[in-house]
């Protein structure tokens, strides 16, 4: 079993790069992202701590954005209201590879709106992407991967 030291990203900013070397600690990353993209974020991650020293942390994604969202910041939706949106909407899922996630969009009384989600699939390659940048360590929460993810 392997036990990690978990830093922020300023905690091991502070540490002396002796101490950066030990093979314990990890830095937490999350994969849950609305600009950008995945795999820049990753790389530069890597850059900065090593890919041994990254503990990506596997989030799934429901989120709902104002069209246009000049600010770029969505509202979390509970799997509930993701699901009563998806159901409304009816229309076509798009997929995002930038963000390694996929979106659809509805209207809603103040307007249309951007819905932005992962599901199984997205999961899995965010992990795949992880794994060719040497990242080997992930942090999964079971009811967020009940849907088929091994």
């Amino acid at each position: 079993m392997g036990v990690y030291l978990l830093l922020s990203r300023n905690e091991w900013a502070s540490l002396p790069a002796a101490q950066r070397a030990d093979p314990r600690l990890r830095v937490l990353v999350s994969t849950a992202i609305s600009g950008g993209t995945l795999r820049a974020m990753l790389e530069e991650a890597v850059r900065a701590y090593g890919a041994g020293h990254i503990l990506l942390d596997v989030q799934r994604l429901r989120m709902s954005f104002p069209l246009p969202c000049p600010s770029g910041e969505g509202v979390s939706l509970s799997e509930t209201a993701f699901e009563a949106l998806r159901r409304e909407a009816a229309g076509p899922v798009f997929y995002s590879g930038e963000l390694c996630a996929k979106y659809f969009l509805c209207r809603s009384g103040d307007g249309m709106r951007l819905i932005l989600f992962d599901d199984a699939q997205t999961l899995r390659e965010k992990l795949r992407l992880a794994r060719q940048l040497g990242i080997r360590d992930a942090s999964l929460l079971y009811p967020d991967f009940q849907d088929g993810l091994p």
